[in-house]
């Protein structure tokens, strides 16, 4: 038999873990922008291919690839948490709402 402060200690959790995973998405995002920009300043960028921009970035950024993963983990991990918030906010507001 499951107890009120159980669940409520469940929930506690659940939310404690979503924030440490929001605040690691973040710090993915950032540093993978960080990562993946070019720190050299570049002249006449419109000149350029695509191709010449792509290995220009490759070749004057911090670490172009770990920039581009941590990106792309970051997004990964962002999605499914959006929607957790969305999924809580809209139930809480249910919950209340048939309560009164």
């Amino acid at each position: 038999m499951v107890n009120g402060s159980s669940k409520k200690s469940g929930e506690w959790i659940i939310k404690k873990i979503c924030e440490a995973i929001l605040i690691l998405d973040i710090l993915f995002l950032v540093l993978g922008f960080l990562l993946s920009v070019n720190v050299v300043p570049i002249q006449n960028l419109n000149l350029l291919s695509n191709v010449e921009k792509r290995r220009l970035l490759e070749e004057y950024a911090i670490n172009y690839p770990l920039g581009l993963l941590l990106l792309k983990i970051g997004i990964v991990l962002l999605i499914p948490l959006l929607l957790f918030y969305v999924y809580s906010f809209i139930r809480s507001k249910w919950i209340k709402q048939r309560n009164y």
